[in-house]
């Protein structure tokens, strides 16, 4: 029995068939989970990379199902070898990453053992990635730019949000998710300068790159640098939701209020925002379910931080949108 075959047949014991059609809904196109538990794949993992054949599993190339895949990158992750070699086993990796869950669990796994030691190294080591026209490429990419938001990169961020243009779903979402994440690491920057005088946000604010003074704010993925796109704004609101509740600043927690509030009072009848809440296609236009599923879990969040009255007119709009979100509509 091959090492594979052995992993295999211990993962089968583990499969849940709930978990697996829970699961499956997720990841749309995934026809071979099998339905095994993060919590108990961590634990393969960390058994199988302290044996002397990982390597072997590893570099095997005969995986079938879902959960052999994550298992190989959790390994990439957690066993003991230098950081020349684990750079060899990621570029050997990301080929074969074919959904977000893979993906951004691999990426988080490399925190400690590849950008702790070496973070100007796997920096360089991800910029071809960033280019990459393949959808989970580039999202390995942007997704590895989490352990990168910090006072010495922030600027060359912010320089690749302004010129990224990928059209693919799973790299834009990765896309909105560093900025949010940059919302909240900056949100004294990225509130002067992200924001409209009417509180709307730019998808990005383009910053010169030598002295780091504010150009323009520009949004790539919303319908015009004018407009408000539906999901930029969500990410704002759940973004400073989580700095006020990190900092008990009320600067941010005023701030917030009238970032919701402009959303709010745009949003239609059944409380879905259209992707975009300018485009002229209206009521035509497409829906950001995503979007709503952002704010009311930011607004229920911020309903705990509120005066009454606010709190109430907070809880009953979230309410309204999942409502709707759980509609047959």
């Amino acid at each position: 029995m091959t090492t594979t075959e052995s992993v295999r047949k211990e993962l089968k014991t583990l499969e849940d068939p709930t978990y697996r059609e829970f699961h499956s809904s997720l990841i749309p196109g995934a026809n071979n989970i099998l339905g095994v538990r993060i919590p108990q794949l961590r634990i393969m993992a960390k058994g199988l990379a302290k044996k002397e054949d990982w390597r072997t599993f590893v570099e095997a190339t005969d995986t079938q199902y879902y959960e052999e895949t994550m298992l190989q990158g959790m390994i990439i992750g957690l066993a003991k070898m230098e950081l020349e070699e684990r750079i060899h086993y990621i570029r050997l990796f990301v080929p074969r990453i074919n959904n977000w869950a893979v993906c951004d669990i691999f990426s988080g796994e490399l925190k400690k053992t590849a950008v702790g030691k070496g973070k100007e190294t796997v920096w360089q080591f991800i910029q071809p990635y960033l280019k990459s026209k393949e959808e989970y490429e580039i999202r390995f990419g942007i997704v590895m730019l989490f352990h990168y938001v910090d006072e010495d990169h922030i600027d060359s961020l912010l320089e690749y949000a302004d010129l990224f243009t990928h059209e693919a779903y799973y790299a834009r979402m990765a896309m909105a998710w560093m900025i949010s994440i940059c919302f909240i690491k900056f949100p004294d920057k990225t509130m002067k300068y992200h924001f409209r005088p009417d509180y709307t946000s730019y998808h990005v604010a383009v910053y010169d790159t030598l002295t780091g003074e504010f150009i323009k704010g520009v949004t790539h993925q919303g319908y015009s640098d004018d407009s408000m796109w539906a999901r930029g704004q969500a990410w704002a609101i759940y973004g400073y939701t989580v700095v006020y509740r990190e900092t008990k600043d009320v600067r941010y927690l005023d701030f917030v209020q009238k970032v919701t509030d402009v959303y709010l009072k745009n949003l239609p009848e059944d409380y879905i925002p259209y992707w975009d809440f300018n485009d002229p296609s209206i009521p035509d236009a497409p829906r950001d379910a995503s979007a709503a599923c952002v704010v009311a879990s930011a607004l229920l969040e911020l309903s705990g931080y509120l005066p009454a009255e606010k709190a109430l007119e907070y809880k009953q709009a979230a309410v309204k949108m999942l409502t709707s979100l759980s509609s047959d509509k």
